[in-house]
């Protein structure tokens, strides 16, 4: 039950994600419904004044959470809040800090060279499918470079058909 309702989970985030992308394909309410889906399901919260913030960029911190949770890990957050992080710029403590550190140590994200994370920067489009495929099984024993690997395999999955969006475009939180 646990594993059909990550894949759920994962494949309404798939579509909330692209949605927001290709305003063709979904209204502004379109986006709200799955906005709604994902936070029935634990996955996403909405801010303080109950709005979503569909139209905001979102972070590479915000997106390990919604990885972790949508991995159904979401429960080992609060233990792993103040373990010390492999990188050098998610300092303990932090609301971030405990969702980057699973989701560092399930291999969804990674880091820079530097050894750092930047939790505070916004995650590109490339980023977003790299996740969303580790989660799904795949690594990076893909064939080719990052990001055309994981672009390619996406393709092949059907997960971005009829979508139009930039590699290194920024993703919004709709």
């Amino acid at each position: 039950m646990r594993k059909h309702r990550k894949l759920l989970a994962l494949l309404v985030a798939l579509t909330f994600l692209f949605s927001a992308v290709a305003p063709v394909m979904a209204a502004p309410a379109a986006e709200e419904k799955a906005a709604g889906t994902l936070n029935a399901l634990g996955i996403i919260e909405g801010y303080e004044d109950g709005s979503f913030g569909l139209e905001r960029d979102i972070t590479r911190a915000e997106f390990a959470k919604i990885a972790v949770v949508a991995a159904g890990l979401g429960d080992a957050e609060s233990l792993m809040r103040n373990t010390p992080s492999k990188f050098s710029d998610v300092a303990t403590g932090e609301w971030y800090t405990g969702w980057v550190n699973i989701a560092s140590n399930q291999g969804y994200v990674k880091g820079d060279p530097a050894g750092t994370f930047r939790p505070g920067d916004k995650i590109s489009y490339a980023e977003v499918l790299t996740v969303l495929l580790r989660l799904l099984g795949y690594n990076d024993n893909l064939p080719g470079e990052w990001p055309t690997n994981y672009l390619t395999k996406a393709v092949q999955l059907g997960i971005t058909k009829g979508v139009d969006f930039g590699s290194s475009d920024y993703a919004v939180r709709g």
